[in-house]
């Protein structure tokens, strides 16, 4: 994947700012301060898909149900309908369905490139009409019906595109005209109180998330569209999520007022530069860590995306042989038998092992699988939270 100009106004003037893992590359827009990849590998999502398992992704304190009942309630509280009848929705990235399954009585699509996870959502919830794929496959199908939705919404889906312009005129062409789109993705805007993570860097690298946008940057996207900022907010904290933002928007009203000067695009310029030097600030002091406890044998707990970018980057920052620190993996759905050479087991099986403590890694079940472990009489060695915090839960 390479990227020439700017994804959101086009120019060519842009600074490099981080090479990541010899993987990707980013910059960032003079123009305009948008940050974007400027060259890595290619995402394919078709195979995408999170280490839940089916009894996970059903239980009401899931993550993924938690974040789609508090966003539910956003756009209810905050969206007045006056349409008689039956109103519609369509969801594109709807993963495994949560947030659409929320809208009991509505005409419920979803668009999914995950194989895997369209296939959970038709097989829990035959309501839905589901269509694996991306948005652009499914242009076709919206032009014969030709009535627009009254909501269509993207959680976390646009920084994963290379053409978000593409995204903003799908969502307006196929919304009714007064319909709402709305939108939900990590910006840079809040980055002095944002503390990146080692998913972060997973998902820049392997080129997962291709563009950081910042308020400067969505004031230069939405100025080009006939629309209107409705709502802008930072959504509520969620672990992995920590820097997320709600952005509702209402086609077919124009308003000039977005178009940004030079000082916004400075001040994008700033916070793009800002997340980078951040994420280096972790990966160093992460290293350290490592450096200062290589004889004091932790096992990780989790074997999801920040458990491969934790031992990814010690290839890049260091040359210790994780497997020396990190003896074993430990999950509850173990979906493969190793990772980078390290062993991956149920917590049954990683009792019979010796080990010093334990490293949780996953950040959005840090909380409750540090509760677990801790009432678990079994384990008897101390148990810190991922980093940065490293927050102790077992002395």
């Amino acid at each position: 994947m390479k990227i020439n100009e700017c994804p959101v106004c086009g120019s060519k003037s842009r600074e490099e700012v981080a090479a990541l893992l010899n993987r990707a590359n980013f910059c960032v827009c003079n123009e305009c301060g948008h940050g974007y990849i400027l060259d890595g590998p290619d995402a394919d999502y078709s195979g995408f898909r999170q280490n839940y398992t089916d009894e996970q992704l059903m239980d009401e304190n899931c993550s993924l149900n938690q974040m789609a009942e508090q966003r539910y309630r956003y756009i209810m509280k905050n969206v007045n309908f006056t349409k008689t009848g039956k109103c519609s929705i369509l969801d594109v990235g709807c993963g495994y369905g949560h947030f659409l399954n929320k809208f009991i009585l509505w005409s419920k699509t979803g668009i999914e490139p995950s194989v895997i996870a369209a296939n959970y959502l038709r097989k829990m919830n035959t309501t839905i009409s589901i269509h694996p794929g991306d948005y652009k496959s499914y242009s076709h199908v919206m032009d014969n019906f030709r009535e627009g939705k009254d909501i269509i919404s993207a959680h976390h889906v646009i920084e994963h595109l290379t053409t978000p312009k593409e995204l903003i005129e799908f969502c307006i062409k196929y919304s009714t005209p007064q319909g709402l789109i709305y939108l939900t993705l990590p910006t840079v805007d809040d980055i002095e109180n944002y503390e990146p993570t080692l998913t972060d860097l997973y998902f820049l690298s392997h080129g997962l998330h291709t563009q950081l946008f910042s308020y400067p940057s969505l004031l230069k996207l939405l100025s080009q569209f006939n629309i209107k900022w409705y709502r802008y907010e930072k959504e509520p904290f969620w672990p992995g999520l920590g820097n997320s933002y709600s952005l509702v928007l209402q086609s077919g009203v124009n308003n000039s007022r977005f178009y940004p000067e030079k000082e916004m695009a400075s001040m994008g310029v700033m916070l793009v530069k800002r997340f980078f030097q951040k994420l280096d600030i972790l990966q160093m002091e992460f290293s350290e860590y490592v450096y200062d406890t290589k004889n004091y044998k932790k096992a990780i707990y989790g074997a999801g995306t920040h458990t491969y970018s934790m031992i990814e980057s010690l290839f890049e920052w260091s040359d210790i042989v994780p497997k020396k620190v990190f003896p074993l993996i430990i999950d509850d759905n173990p979906r493969e038998e190793e990772m980078f050479g390290i062993p991956i087991m149920p917590l049954e099986e990683a009792l019979n092992y010796k080990f010093s403590g334990i490293l949780i890694s996953a950040p959005a079940s840090e909380e409750q699988i540090g509760k677990r472990l801790k009432e678990d009489d079994r384990i008897k060695c101390r148990v810190f939270g991922p980093p940065p915090k490293y927050k102790p839960y077992k002395r």
